[in-house]
């Protein structure tokens, strides 16, 4: 759909075209967030050489060379820009959501060093962008959830 059609549309038509969209970036959000620990378990078992579940996500950064590093980091990025793209449905909804984007980008752009064969100190940053992360999704289930339903 083109620019001219957005502008002929009826209104009921572009509130349509609205919620597909803001529903497409919810699922868009859900499938990689469900499908990030499966790709990175089976991946780096098929592809990896990594025979046992890693104690954490972040791990896989490291585990069996690195093999599924591209896939953490891609998945995560992918996971903070839709998170970052989605506006909330309230001032604060919207500021978490924002924040919690960030924080999945931080994740995966600050290595933790927490795989078995990882040298130097585990970066204290990596955590503090994964509990907050996990902190503002929580805060939106439960602070925001009235806003939506």
């Amino acid at each position: 759909m083109n620019l001219t059609g957005l502008l002929h549309m009826k209104s009921d038509e572009l509130q349509k075209n609205i919620l597909s969209t803001y529903f497409s970036l919810r699922i868009g959000i859900v499938v990689l967030s469900v499908g990030l620990p499966l790709i990175l378990y089976f991946g780096g078992v098929w592809w990896g050489q990594i025979d046992q579940l890693a104690h954490s996500m972040s791990a896989y950064y490291g585990e069996g060379g690195g093999s599924m590093r591209n896939w953490f980091v891609g998945v995560l990025w992918g996971v903070g820009w839709f998170l970052y793209a989605y506006k909330g449905f309230s001032a604060l909804e919207n500021y978490l959501l924002n924040f919690a984007g960030v924080c999945a980008i931080g994740v995966a752009m600050i290595p933790c060093n927490c795989w078995e064969s990882a040298t130097g100190p585990s970066q204290k940053l990596h955590f503090v962008s994964a509990v907050s992360f996990f902190i503002c999704m929580a805060a939106v289930c439960f602070l925001c959830a009235k806003d939506t339903i």
